[in-house]
């Protein structure tokens, strides 16, 4: 995660520490402590803040996984998880990795990987990176696995994507104090 690109999407937006702390259900030094790193953000936290600060897609992977996801497959190969019960196993499968393969990579017991198949665990953001990384997916298959379809992000956010990941902070920067949205 990138405090300082939250930071900066919060300001951006005219949104205040207490407003964001209140979305996620903290107090304003709660909500600061995930702004600066010093506690962890959820995916559950991710989902709420790109909501509330109606963060691009370039903003979203930058601020919560640093720009790197494998977003460059193609976009057409929609393997449609939200139809299964437990999208994260069916992911799993369709990338050909047992839930041993998975759990060691994660340094976690297969139980405790199970459980977060099963959706009865929470998955951190670096769970989720390294996941997606694993599974190799495209935007719409990450969206789907991990935010059951809930960004707010549609194939034209994609268009960016095509050509150049990872995204760099400092290019995003250079693109907003240009009065760009980014």
């Amino acid at each position: 995660m990138n405090p300082l690109e939250l930071k900066v999407a919060r300001i951006r937006r005219k949104i205040s520490g207490k407003d964001a702390g209140a979305a996620l259900g903290l107090t304003v030094d709660g909500y600061f402590k995930k702004e600066h790193g010093d506690a962890r953000l959820t995916l559950s936290d991710a989902f709420t803040l790109t909501k509330l600060f109606q963060l691009s897609l370039e903003e979203f992977t930058t601020i919560f996984f640093d720009g790197e996801l494998p977003f460059l497959q193609n976009s057409d190969r929609d393997y449609k998880f939200r139809e299964f019960a437990f999208p994260l196993k069916e992911a799993r499968t369709q990338a050909g990795l047992s839930a041993e393969e998975v759990a060691n990579t994660l340094g976690l017991p297969v139980p405790g990987y199970k459980k977060r198949e099963d959706g009865r665990v929470r998955i951190t953001l670096e769970q989720c990176r390294t996941l997606s990384k694993m599974f190799g997916l495209s935007m719409t298959e990450f969206n789907d696995v991990f935010f059951r379809s809930g960004l707010p992000f549609g194939k034209e956010d994609l268009a960016s994507f095509t050509s150049i990941i990872p995204q760099k902070a400092r290019e995003i920067n250079v693109e907003a104090s240009n009065g760009c949205r980014v």
